[in-house]
């Protein structure tokens, strides 16, 4: 039975007395935590369950305000009308209901691309600075700012770059969608990275000089996500289970033995070697498509449960249950390359987190069991490449402050991460079904 840990409940008390608003409070106060171990899961899973512990959206949206000039009533009802006057004053029409529920916590934007061009509507409303944007988005909204691969929001960033209005933004847009039709053909058919289109436009002086640079990037703009997809397959490469491997498990169900098995198991991928490692202690291979997207996440995520963690679970915030990888995200972001909105950014960014969270730690657990214990620094090694590979997808990188990327933080500080990723999402399961 699971015990609670009385030094994690009194910190946590400590966090629910006090606002957190810099990301170095949200990590101070990570580090005061006692690490995870197997007798406070329970307690972990209550900590996330508590969404006082992370800043909510009223709070951040308040800031925001705040950021803006706001300097009236701190109730709902006052920010309500501040902000309703403030969407009016740049002619965009949404419902003061809408923004109470914004305010009420009743609410928040999803990652829909409706949502997204309601949060830029927003940031001009306030007038915002590209600084200021970015912090909303990620440590708010947790959500990119701005995909320059999405025309309109490259719009809104030369926009926002040059103080220029929402009005102006719309005119952009409308304008390039009827100039568009008439220059079909990209001149440019290489890949560019979203960094560099960002580059581009922060370079563009003008508007008839943006129309131009987005017409000739017509390629570019009906590419997603590329570099993400492309690292999430290196990693399904080196993880998932493949159709050479079913020979392996093949051979050792039957007591067949060589003097390559050992090699062989060593080739396949990482969850398979685990699967053997698993059933061959326990004697219980059981027939299944080791291939499969679904067969790779009931290892990662619990070997001996198929179930889903944090499905059941109301009190968990939301920010970790919304997107958490699934088949059906797996897909949405293997099949789909040029529809900007599907799958979103959310989506595919936890989708990175996990994986490459699993890849390091089996790895460090399985792959280097002479180094582990030397190498004192392998949780800084892993925030380090983890974030690397976030940037280099144009991600934003791990925040302490979002709940998702919390999980794999607190996970990584455990003498064996993988097992207790593993403690935390079964205990989650156990209190929730």
């Amino acid at each position: 039975m699971f015990v609670f840990s009385i030094s994690f409940i009194n910190k946590g008390a400590i966090l629910l007395m006090n606002i957190i608003h810099s990301t170095q409070d949200y990590e101070n106060k990570f580090w005061e935590l006692e690490p995870p171990n197997d007798e406070n899961f329970k307690s972990t899973t209550d900590y996330l369950a508590f969404a006082e512990h992370f800043r909510s959206f009223p709070e951040g949206l308040t800031i925001l305000l705040q950021k803006s000039g706001y300097s009236g009533e701190d109730t709902i009802k006052s920010k309500t009308q501040f902000l309703y006057n403030k969407f009016q004053r740049i002619s965009y029409e949404i419902h003061k209901r809408t923004i109470q529920k914004w305010f009420s916590g009743k609410t928040r934007p999803n990652y829909r691309q409706e949502d997204r061009e309601r949060i830029f509507a927003l940031c001009f409303a306030l007038n915002l600075s590209i600084q200021d944007i970015n912090w909303f988005f990620s440590h708010v909204v947790f959500d990119r700012s701005f995909n320059c691969r999405c025309s309109n929001e490259a719009i809104y960033y030369y926009c926002f770059l040059n103080d220029l209005s929402y009005s102006h933004a719309s005119k952009l847009i409308d304008e390039f969608k009827a100039f568009s039709p008439t220059h079909p053909l990209s001149k440019i058919t290489k890949t560019t990275s979203t960094k560099s289109i960002m580059n581009d436009i922060r370079d563009i002086s003008c508007d008839e000089e943006l129309m131009e640079y987005l017409s000739n990037n017509t390629y570019n703009f009906s590419l997603n996500n590329q570099t993400a997809r492309n690292y999430i397959n290196k990693l399904l490469d080196r993880i998932k289970g493949k159709n050479s491997d079913k020979q392996v498990i093949k051979s050792i169900k039957s007591g067949m033995r060589n003097p390559q098995l050992k090699e062989q198991i060593q080739q396949c991928g990482y969850v398979i070697q685990e699967y053997i490692k698993f059933y061959m202690d326990n004697n219980s291979f059981i027939n299944i498509d080791i291939s499969s997207i679904n067969f790779m996440l009931s290892i990662i995520l619990n070997p001996i449960s198929n179930k889903t963690p944090f499905s059941k679970n109301k009190n968990l915030v939301k920010a970790i249950q919304l997107n958490f990888p699934n088949k059906q995200k797996f897909s949405q972001i293997l099949s789909s390359t040029k529809n900007p909105g599907s799958p979103s950014y959310d989506s595919i960014r936890k989708i990175l987190i996990l994986l490459y969270f699993y890849s390091y730690w089996f790895s460090n657990q399985y792959c280097d069991l002479a180094n582990r214990e030397k190498d004192f620094d392998a949780y800084d090694t892993y925030v380090d490449q983890t974030n690397d590979l976030l940037e280099s997808c144009g991600f934003d990188e791990l925040y302490y402050g979002n709940p998702y990327d919390w999980l794999f933080l607190y996970a990584s500080r455990a003498d064996i991460p993988l097992d207790t990723f593993r403690g935390i999402l079964d205990t989650c399961l156990k209190y929730t079904n």
